[in-house]
């Protein structure tokens, strides 16, 4: 792996991390909304799948490339649960 390809994916993690710590925030911000009753939260279904599964691999893409490995991904066809999809991005 290049000097660059490196600086790339260790820029990709840091953007990556420091989204998931504001969603964090976001999250927190919202619980303390909920429980002075605030906001109400809108409960659905939302599919798991391909979302969950990619955000994964890609926040497993430079361990996995730095050990010469590869992934093979396979889904099920009914992996949904009770929740909202922006839980999953």
């Amino acid at each position: 792996m290049t000097s660059i390809r490196i600086f790339n994916s260790a820029g990709d993690v840091i953007d990556q991390q420091v989204n998931h710590l504001a969603r964090l925030i976001d999250d927190l911000l919202d619980v303390a909304r909920i429980t002075r009753d605030k906001i109400r939260v809108a409960q659905g279904k939302a599919t798991l799948g391909r979302r969950v599964l990619n955000g994964a691999l890609a926040s497993s893409r430079t361990v996995i490339e730095a050990h010469d490995q590869s992934v093979r991904r396979s889904l099920c066809r009914r992996s949904r649960c009770g929740s909202t999809a922006t839980r999953y991005d």
